[in-house]
């Protein structure tokens, strides 16, 4: 599983937002103009390198993965988007060794900062970002 398919399913466990087609609240890696107009999109991002084990063996092996991604919420309503962005990043922030699937265990998830409004779509839907760096133990 993706870190993308970690997260929504526990978003979808621990909060009000659901996955599915064009009809979810939550979304993974595209926002589409046919999704409804509040919307909440994951996106995976960068990440960090991965952390080895202290070792002689060749190769070393991978202790964790350090993904990191963004969730951007849309609405037509501010106030809607920025609490959609908020609901993740109170759910997510700060969270201790967790499994966040029952394929996946996190050491860590911790937003980069708090939302934060990106401007607006197109259609000018008020657009709100946060951003969170993981460590997954393999």
């Amino acid at each position: 599983m993706t870190v993308l398919d970690d997260v929504a399913t526990y978003l979808v466990a621990q909060t009000t937002l659901t996955v599915g087609n064009t009809t979810g609240t939550l979304q993974k890696a595209v926002m589409l103009d046919e999704y409804s107009n509040t919307v909440a999109v994951l996106y995976e991002t960068g990440g960090l390198g991965s952390v080895h084990s202290f070792s002689t063996s060749n190769p070393v092996a991978v202790v964790y993965d350090q993904p990191s991604f963004q969730l951007i919420a849309r609405s037509t309503s501010y106030i809607t988007a920025s609490s959609a962005a908020r609901l993740v990043h109170d759910t997510l922030d700060g969270l201790g060794k967790t499994a966040l699937s029952t394929a996946s265990t996190y050491l860590s998830v911790d937003a980069q900062q708090r939302p934060f409004p990106i401007g607006r779509d197109d259609s000018e839907r008020h657009l709100i970002s946060v951003n969170f760096q993981a460590k997954r133990l393999r």
